[in-house]
């Protein structure tokens, strides 16, 4: 049975640990006068709990698209992996050079981000992610732009309210939206503490929107409507996909495109 201090300090550990954000075993010593092995141990018992993501020295937080999956189907580390090969199919297939595109804010348009930066493909790049903003600020074949606004240390991004006003003089060839759910019967959705905002903007100034989504969320649904399959009939997933599921929304009309296995 854990102590009150344990309790107290597992509980500070991940108020500490914001989405994405990593600490060392030091600066955790640091901040609550513990030795190193009562840290190791505070952050093995978290990471079994899969309230954080252990790492070589430390930790790290859940990142903000894990936290509206469905977290009792895949690990962190599994998503992960999910996010790198839909991210891999994406920016091999879907973004054309010399393209503008809209990413959204999730752990799987990062990894898109990175390989970008990496492979030095010449693109445009609109975002409001601080995580893809710091990713791509100093490359030379991207032009950024970033929509500015309130910035939400829990998701890790920028919002504001009046994003529709802003991106009515802006044009991207395609939205690259990160989906937290979908279904043959209601669509695109999210949960009911969000409001999809953000999205519908960001689908009005993009020619065509492409969703990303893990497998583990095909054929799922929560009460908040994003869009229907007609409005956004393209998706891509991962090579986990259940066949059934990926039949259940081709046949609704979707274009689902998979993966390969990295």
């Amino acid at each position: 049975m854990k102590s009150n201090n344990a309790e107290k300090r597992h509980n500070l550990i991940i108020e500490m640990l914001s989405p994405g954000k990593t600490i060392s075993v030091d600066n955790f010593c640091q901040a609550f006068q513990c030795s190193p092995s009562t840290i190791r141990n505070d952050l093995n018992y978290l990471a079994e709990q899969k309230k954080i993501i252990r790492t070589f020295g430390g930790a790290k937080g859940i990142p903000s698209s894990v936290s509206v999956i469905y977290t009792d189907t895949l690990s962190p580390v599994e998503m992960l992996h999910n996010s790198q090969e839909i991210a891999v199919y994406t920016v091999e297939h879907l973004i054309m050079p010399h393209s503008t595109i809209i990413l959204d804010s999730s752990d799987t348009t990062l990894e898109i981000a990175r390989l970008l930066a990496k492979k030095e493909i010449p693109v445009s790049v609109l975002t409001f992610s601080l995580s893809i903003i710091n990713t791509l600020a100093n490359i030379p074949s991207v032009n950024l732009y970033s929509f500015g606004g309130f910035y939400n240390m829990n998701r890790g991004a920028f919002f504001d309210d009046n994003i529709a006003e802003h991106t009515r003089y802006l044009h991207a060839d395609t939205y690259f939206m990160q989906a937290s759910s979908v279904s043959p019967e209601a669509g695109f959705t999210i949960s009911c503490q969000d409001v999809p905002v953000t999205e519908t903007a960001l689908m009005k100034a993009a020619t065509k929107t492409i969703a990303l989504c893990d497998s583990s969320n095909l054929c799922k649904s929560a009460c908040r409507i994003i869009a229907n399959l007609s409005l956004i009939n393209t998706m891509v997933t991962d090579s986990n996909a259940n066949a059934e599921h990926v039949e259940k929304l081709e046949n609704a009309g979707l274009n689902v495109l998979i993966s390969e296995k990295l």
